[in-house]
């Protein structure tokens, strides 16, 4: 497993999202400044729809084409999405690292000819992290409460980004909400920065509609 030990996050993707009643297809730039700040940037067809920025405590969408904007708490993120609120957590999940695994929580390990999982608990979810034993990469994983929230993630074509940290550059996850709602993202990124300091602007033009 790779350390988050890097300040800033730079990162170019194609993105497909299907929420079961529309696939939307979109090129995403993200940057964020660890423990600070999460900025992204939706194009579609070259032009901005969408910019989202992410506080440790509130979310803020600013809907391009609609001339509109939404404010709320991080909570939104794990009602709509199943994200968890935790800003470490989510800073980790957009660099494509496997969060901090508290080994006086871990219940059960298991170990094959070509892989090592481990189930843990994590933010009230149990988590299933399976690591490629030749390269110790997370591949894929899977998490549930049990209840309303379940899904599962897959990572390949890791690269190296820098001397010591290994990021995977497609990424898929899965999510199913209260039974009945299903998320599907695709991620394709074509490059990743780290520790590159860049301006994160986010204004909301104040003709705009607020929302919600």
């Amino acid at each position: 497993m790779n350390p988050i030990d890097f300040e800033w996050f730079n990162a170019k993707a194609k993105v497909i999202f299907d929420d079961g009643s529309s696939r939307q297809k979109a090129n995403v730039y993200i940057r964020y400044k660890r423990d600070s700040m999460i900025w992204m940037v939706v194009k579609k067809l070259g032009v901005e729809a969408a910019r989202i920025q992410i506080s440790p405590d509130s979310v803020t969408i600013i809907n391009r084409l609609n001339k509109e904007y939404e404010q709320a708490s991080v909570e939104y993120l794990e009602q709509r999405y199943g994200l968890k609120s935790d800003f470490e957590y989510i800073q980790k999940m957009i660099a494509g690292i496997p969060p901090g695994i508290d080994t006086t929580d871990k219940w059960k390990e298991v170990l094959s000819n070509k892989e090592l999982s481990i189930f843990t608990y994590l933010h009230d979810l149990e988590y299933n992290f399976n690591f490629d034993l030749f390269s110790g990469y997370n591949t894929h994983g899977s998490f549930s409460n049990g209840k309303t929230i379940e899904g599962n993630w897959k990572y390949d074509d890791y690269r190296s980004v820098t001397e010591n940290i290994n990021i995977p550059f497609f990424r898929q996850f899965n999510v199913k909400l209260n039974g009945n709602e299903s998320i599907i993202l695709i991620m394709e990124f074509s490059s990743i920065d780290l520790d590159t300091e860049k301006p994160i602007r986010f204004n909301v033009p104040t003709h705009y509609k607020k929302i919600g």
